[in-house]
């Protein structure tokens, strides 16, 4: 078993920590009915340790909800939100190697020597988001008209549900643009906190990969829906393992893309 000081080392370039079993690879296609097998594991990954995996929710949820009620604190969590995946994800990592997840795995990003690339990519992602909702909030003002600070989040926000027809429109493009900004960032922390990938190489295997990937991505988006259906129906009470399972799944669909031993 590694100690933290082997775990936490910065690996050489183009070498792959022994973190997870396979070695790296550019991202391939896998067949769309993989997806089924990531939330299958997902779920076996949950089983592990149900009640770390739900007190980590507890925490992320509520602390990211009491945070978004303090002005520009709700801007801190976007920032380090990578670094906490990293660490969720580095738990995942443990257990596949029979070791027990904890709490204390949700933090282990910010142990990383990685975490400033981390932290760094959260930046990147919330300049690029308002500079997407900017641009859809001057388009609104071409159409609509009016004076108002249109590309202000609130006030755009407020703008478009009064107007259903323009509104709807502009949440269409508003996706589209986003779309690729969260195909960038999608597996972009596990390549740079496991595979040590710097930032900007990391958004484009992440790119890649989902393109590669549209139709099991697609697949395993429509298995998550009636999860998270019958997580409302639940009271909200089912996200408490539909939460967990998601980051679990993120984890085993990087390995089945990013690794040689794949699904096995």
């Amino acid at each position: 078993m590694n100690n933290d000081s082997e775990l936490y080392e910065v690996p050489p370039p183009e070498s792959n920590p022994d973190r997870i079993p396979g070695k790296f690879r550019d991202p391939v296609g896998v067949p769309a009915s993989h997806a089924v097998a990531w939330v299958l594991m997902s779920w076996e990954y949950f089983k592990k340790a149900p009640t770390a995996w739900i007190a980590v929710t507890i925490i992320w949820v509520g602390g990211s909800l009491l945070l978004s009620l303090i002005p520009l604190a709700s801007m801190l969590v976007n920032l380090v939100f990578p670094v906490l995946v990293a660490g969720m994800m580095l738990g995942c990592a443990a257990i596949e190697r029979g070791e027990t997840f904890t709490v204390s795995h949700l933090f282990d990003g910010f142990r990383l020597p990685q975490r400033g690339r981390l932290i760094t990519l959260g930046a990147f992602n919330i300049v690029i988001t308002l500079v997407a909702i900017m641009l859809i909030g001057i388009l609104f003002s071409m159409l609509v008209g009016g004076s108002s600070d249109i590309t202000d989040p609130q006030e755009l926000q407020a703008a478009i549900m009064g107007d259903e027809t323009s509104g709807l429109l502009l949440l269409l493009i508003l996706m589209a643009l986003l779309l690729p900004v969260m195909m960038a960032f999608w597996f972009a922390p596990l390549l740079i906190a496991i595979d040590n990938k710097q930032v900007v190489e990391a958004l484009k295997f992440s790119f890649s990969a989902c393109l590669r990937n549209a139709w099991p991505l697609l697949v395993y988006g429509l298995l998550f829906l009636p999860l998270f259906i019958l997580s409302f129906v639940l009271m909200g009470l089912g996200f408490l393992v539909v939460i967990p399972m998601i980051y679990a799944s993120l984890y085993a669909s990087y390995k089945d893309i990013f690794h040689e031993s794949g699904i096995e």
